[in-house]
């Protein structure tokens, strides 16, 4: 059953983008992009079932992440949006567009292709698992943590998941983990084959940006024919020297090219 995610609203009056934030993240994270961008007009920063603000749910395939997405489209009333999503906001982007390829204006992806991906989060699972309702402040949280993720820069962002709890004696985590545990330690995000009622495969030929980071291997070579056959109005561009959370490291460079890519296609 789809449920509405959360929202943050930056912006006036304009073309709308809807921005969806990976796994283990939240919208809080694209706070600063998305004010950015809102030069451009309405800016809306979701989050995901089971992250930051949103409802907690049972489970957390694709498919859910693409009906709640279709939800609250159609209750907030937002038409041809461009769609800006990175890792699994990007793949459910990708799915909602091959599903439903008569909505989005046009597609922004950041380091993730149509296709599955292996599970590669078991250190971020446990480290999301950890007790922390006694925790007296975040740097003993953190230092908990270091026993599971050795990257600072990791730990930091799993903590913007870090509430106080209401006697602010202690923390609790607002991610809600267990249905994650699957996509964590298991068989990871299956990108399905979408096909028409003639058995057809679905491409999606409005206008596509591919935004990928020289030193990740999410977007690899060989997925780049797969990216042309599927999004027959897709580029291509690669930031040097940026691993997988490039809008973050490499932000100035990442939002020169978004810019670019809605000032150009619509």
């Amino acid at each position: 059953m789809p449920l509405l995610p959360f929202h943050r609203f930056l912006g006036g009056k304009g073309h709308p983008l809807v921005v969806l934030h990976g796994l283990f993240g939240s919208s809080r994270n694209w706070m600063s992009v998305g004010k950015e961008l809102s030069s451009f007009g309405s800016v809306y920063l979701l989050d995901a079932r089971n992250h930051g603000n949103s409802p907690h749910a049972a489970t957390h395939t694709l498919d859910d992440l693409r009906d709640d997405l279709e939800h609250w489209l159609k209750v907030h009333q937002v038409e041809n949006p461009i769609l800006l999503g990175h890792s699994m906001g990007g793949m459910s982007i990708l799915h909602f567009a091959l599903s439903r390829p008569e909505i989005p204006a046009g597609l922004l992806l950041v380091d993730i292709a149509p296709r599955s991906y292996l599970s590669s989060h078991q250190k971020e699972y446990s480290a999301l698992c950890m007790n922390v309702s006694r925790a007296k402040d975040r740097l003993e949280i953190d230092r908990k943590m270091e026993k599971y993720i050795n990257n600072t820069s990791v730990r930091q962002f799993l903590q913007t998941n870090l509430s106080l709890l209401d006697d602010k004696k202690g923390f609790h985590w607002k991610i809600h983990t267990p249905p994650l545990k699957d996509i964590s330690c298991g068989k990871g995000f299956v990108f399905p084959i979408h096909k028409d009622h003639q058995g057809n495969r679905i491409s999606f030929e409005r206008p596509v940006l591919f935004i990928r980071g020289e030193n990740s291997d999410y977007i690899q070579e060989q997925d780049h024919s797969l990216i042309h056959k599927l999004f027959s109005n897709a580029e291509i561009k690669t930031i040097e020297k940026a691993e997988h959370w490039l809008h973050h490291t490499h932000q100035k460079k990442f939002i020169a090219l978004a810019s670019r890519y809605i000032k150009e296609s619509f």
